[in-house]
């Protein structure tokens, strides 16, 4: 039942907001060093 290119694009999309959300983290973290 699970479509192979649904199940893929919903891999890149899990990729795309794991590395958004450790940018995120990166970012705040400089923004208290500085």
């Amino acid at each position: 039942r699970i479509i192979p290119y649904t199940q893929f694009a919903g891999k890149i999309l899990y990729k795309a907001s794991d590395l958004e959300r450790l940018l995120e983290n990166n970012y705040k973290n400089n923004k208290l060093e500085i």
